[in-house]
């Protein structure tokens, strides 16, 4: 992860250390639904403990954490609309709601070709979660294999955090 900012400066990156040891105490997802699909997460916001809401921002690449609160539901013309929901158990995150964060992980993408960072692996005490932004897509990863991309996703092996 970068240095980023500390959580007095609202509009920069967050770091792993504003992150790990705080307590999970929500988890907010906004989902994209377009006239005729499936619900896709859209964004996520964990809120923590001493800190507040989190949103997991997708730029275009990567995942980057900023003190963002969550907006609520609106319609989205003719492509579709966005609904908001707390705690939903179809976020793998959810299950980790009371539990410390203990370490953050940064998951690059590198095909050879092309090396940037493409998300974070979020551990808590009773398991990980990933969080990748790939082609400004959320992807929310705990036990999902996620085809031909897997071979190009590595992890920078240093915990940060406890």
């Amino acid at each position: 992860m970068s240095d980023g900012a500390s959580p007095a400066d609202p509009s920069a990156p967050l770091t792993a250390a504003d992150l790990v040891g705080r307590r999970l105490l929500k988890v907010t997802t906004a989902w994209y639904r377009s006239a005729d699909g499936e619900p896709e997460p859209l964004h996520l916001w964990l809120h923590l403990e001493g800190l507040g809401p989190v949103q997991f921002h997708t730029p275009s690449t990567g995942v980057s954490p900023l003190l963002r609160a969550p907006h609520g539901p609106y319609e989205w013309g003719e492509h579709g609309s966005v609904h908001v929901d707390d705690d939903s158990p179809d976020v793998p995150l959810t299950r980790f709601v009371g539990q410390p964060l203990r370490s953050v992980r940064e998951i690059r993408h590198d095909d050879g070709r092309v090396d940037f960072p493409a998300g974070l692996r979020l551990r808590f005490p009773g398991g990980s979660v990933r969080l990748l932004g790939l082609d400004d897509d959320l992807l929310i990863a705990h036990d999902r294999h996620l085809g031909a991309v897997e071979a190009h996703l590595h992890e920078d092996g240093e915990d940060h955090g406890a």
